[in-house]
């Protein structure tokens, strides 16, 4: 399980399942989020990772929001 929230300026992910907590840059954030939700759909990280449409929905929208 993935927690993301912004506090004062920082990018902030908890992983609940390791107890991990890192500051990420813009995109990373960003994929973090988009991962997670496809993770939180019920299938496994492995599965949602290797889904071609997963990917290209990652790339598009990396794309759009950086360039």
């Amino acid at each position: 399980m993935i927690h993301q929230y912004k506090l004062n300026g920082y990018n902030i992910v908890i992983d609940a399942n390791s107890a991990s907590v890192h500051t990420v840059d813009e995109v990373a954030y960003d994929m973090i989020g988009i991962i997670d939700s496809a993770v939180s759909s019920g299938r496994p990280a492995a599965v949602a990772l290797n889904d071609e449409a997963l990917r290209a929905e990652l790339v598009l929208t990396m794309k759009m929001r950086y360039g």
